[in-house]
């Protein structure tokens, strides 16, 4: 059975005990009054009757509350064949509380059968609750009678006894669903690759009390597993903030940038820092809901769709609290994937337009000897032909050498035509135009401003809306 299938059944599963908690009818409480002659039927009743409250409270509140909440077993008898749970913390989707250890509980393990390529499902199992679920003449048990440590009086100090305990009959079952007399909670999936041994699935996380509740994912030294998923929500927010902190410094470290920096830089800074820290807030707390950990990347994903060619975010799914991983895969790989368009492997600054058809810009001395690649963004009315006729007719020079060329009628530093930047990747926005200056000290001096102005009147409707200057990084 295919992953995806097995992760449509569990959804299915979940979700009907889900709606069952939330749309059933609650029982009546007791009315105790005085006098009244009490049995363990009272006491019973009223004790589920605040059980069933309870959890239709905590299912309407938080939608999502079942699952491992801490998970520990052992790596070793894996490897043979035997899933060993040495520690569990988990909430069942009838709202069930689990609380394993096996120090002080019934060994809870299970032996795997011929698994291969396919993935097969480990569930944590319970009984349904039935009417005289206690009961050993029960047709279905869901509990166990034994006694416990002996108790004493809590007012008084003394009169020790020993009370009868009831003991849940939890089980491991190996199956993709379990039947209708259980309730079930899939732990992992177990997978044996041709040519390795028995490992989990790393394609698979089950669902989550919490984000920091599935390290057990990550497996040991010997046999590592994938990173746990508040790991990798932390990397990538530690990623976002470098890239934007490392954006932001290439621009700070230019000579006289101030209102020079790019309106482009200053919109991919934006981009990724605009929902940033809201994200960081969640991905640091081990506390986290799934849920909402998934919601924050998906409106991270929102503003950085700015850094992608269409600038338009693709649709993501609501979340599925039974198969949660692909969810997180995919919003997770989206940013990332546009996050690392972002290309710090050159400075991108911005000519001042002074006047119209006049464009300058300080040339630090940093820049010296080195061809430079401007960008011309048409206006609005205009396009990229238009802005290539309008260079071709321009005068590119420091501004102390213009009179004199304009006396000689020669226009300065000639502009090549390219598409893209090879050494830097530098490539021009959709409908804009790039080219290369050669370095030339006959017309470009260091400490002086550089200033690309028009000589024909006659390519007045081509004057750029804007020029940026790349300077690639050595």
């Amino acid at each position: 059975m295919s992953s995806s299938k097995v992760a449509s059944i569990n959804r299915v599963q979940s979700s009907a005990i889900n709606e069952d908690l939330t749309s059933c009818r609650l029982p009546r409480a007791i009315c105790w009054h005085e006098g009244m002659l009490l049995s363990p039927h009272h006491f019973q009743q009223n004790h589920q009757y605040w059980e069933r409250q309870l959890s239709r409270l905590i299912a309407t509140l938080s939608p999502n509350f079942w699952g491992v909440g801490e998970l520990v077993f052992n790596q070793a008898a894996l490897l043979e064949g035997e899933v060993d749970i040495q520690r569990l913390v988990a909430i069942l989707p009838d709202g069930f509380v689990v609380d394993y250890d096996s120090q002080n509980d019934e060994p809870l393990k299970v032996t795997l059968e011929e698994v291969g390529a396919e993935p097969v499902t480990v569930q944590l199992t319970i009984p349904i609750q039935v009417p005289g679920s206690a009961s050993e003449r029960s047709e279905i048990q869901r509990y166990s009678s034994r006694d416990g440590q002996p108790n004493i009086d809590e007012n008084t100090g003394d009169n020790e006894m020993i009370l009868p305990r009831l003991v849940p009959k939890l089980s491991l079952q190996v199956t993709d669903r379990v039947g209708n007399r259980y309730v079930g909670l899939p732990l992992f999936r177990i997978v044996k690759p041709e040519g390795g041994s028995l490992q989990l699935d790393p394609e698979y996380c089950p669902p989550l009390l919490s984000i920091g509740a599935d390290k057990f994912r990550s497996g040991t030294e010997e046999v590592p597993g994938p990173k746990p998923i508040q790991h990798r929500a932390r990397t990538l927010a530690l990623f976002i903030r470098q890239k934007a902190m490392q954006l932001a410094g290439v621009a700070e470290n230019g000579d006289g940038v101030g209102t020079n920096i790019s309106q482009r830089h200053h919109r991919w800074i934006r981009a990724m820092v605009q929902e940033l820290v809201a994200f960081e807030l969640i991905a640091e707390a081990s506390y986290s809901l799934p849920r909402k950990l998934y919601e924050a990347l998906v409106r991270m994903a929102g503003p950085i769709s700015e850094l992608a060619p269409n600038s338009i975010p693709p649709h993501f799914p609501a979340y599925c609290h039974d198969d949660n991983l692909p969810y997180f895969n995919k919003v997770m790989k989206y940013i990332q994937d546009q996050v690392d368009r972002v290309n710090l492997n050159y400075s991108t600054l911005s000519f001042d337009n002074e006047r119209e058809g006049v464009f300058t810009l300080m040339f630090d001395k940093a820049w010296e000897g080195r061809d430079i690649i401007i960008e011309l963004r048409p206006s609005a009315n205009d396009s990229r032909e238009g802005v290539e006729k309008w260079i071709k007719v321009y005068r590119i020079a420091s501004i102390n050498l213009h009179k004199d060329l304009s006396e000689r009628r020669l226009l300065g530093a000639k502009a090549e035509c390219i598409e893209r930047e090879e050494k830097s990747g530098i490539v021009p926005s959709p409908g804009n135009a790039l080219f290369r200056i050669a370095a030339d000290k006959r017309f470009i001096s260091v400490g002086v401003k550089l200033v690309i102005v028009a000589t024909n009147s006659k390519v007045k409707d081509h004057i750029p809306h804007s020029i940026l200057i790349h300077i690639p990084h050595e």
